[in-house]
């Protein structure tokens, strides 16, 4: 009789803290990412389209696209001030870099948020500003025309470049500045 062997594990399934870490990160920048994209792919005529079937006008998707931002953050803060707790059972080197991602997290909500509301001080109805990878999208919601939304652009870019050039966590480097309207 043949004795069968314990199938070996392909795969190390065991994950330390840090690439716990790191996967969160990456799926919260994928989240982020696939956002950006669904909103970017079915812009058109002032409203985006709905999965089924119906349509959701642009101001619905403002609303939306903010609270769940803020949800989005509040759960991140959330996990970063735990992992940088002091009896949080991390090891030093995770608790600093939790810590580090927490405020440049806080700086760049702080931010955000600003632009966004130097912009709409500007008479448009609402803006949405985010920074990914070195670039800032900014995207306002606006009745203009197309003639009058060429002449709002240098405004945006100048809040853009004024508010994200410098920070108390360092400079935020843009590479580029992408700004478009929703009716």
């Amino acid at each position: 009789m043949e004795t069968l062997e314990k199938p070996k594990r392909r795969f190390n399934m065991k994950f330390t803290k840090r690439k716990k870490i790191y996967i969160l990160v990456g799926m919260f920048v994928l989240l982020a990412v696939t956002g950006y994209l669904n909103f970017t792919l079915n812009r058109g005529g002032g409203e985006v389209g709905g999965g089924g079937g119906g349509q959701i006008t642009s101001q619905t998707f403002f609303t939306t696209f903010h609270a769940q931002r803020a949800d989005e953050r509040a759960a991140s803060i959330a996990i970063l001030t735990n992992m940088s707790a002091a009896d949080s059972g991390y090891s030093a080197e995770i608790r600093a870099n939790a810590a580090q991602q927490l405020m440049t997290l806080l700086a760049s909500i702080q931010y955000e948020n600003t632009t966004e509301g130097l912009i709409k001080a500007q008479d448009f109805d609402d803006a949405i500003v985010m920074k990914t990878n070195g670039n800032v999208n900014v995207v306002i919601r606006s009745d203009a025309t197309h003639d009058e939304q060429a002449v709002f652009v240098p405004n945006v870019l100048r809040v853009v470049r004024d508010q994200w050039g410098t920070s108390t966590f360092g400079e935020f480097d843009i590479e580029r500045v992408f700004v478009s309207f929703m009716a």
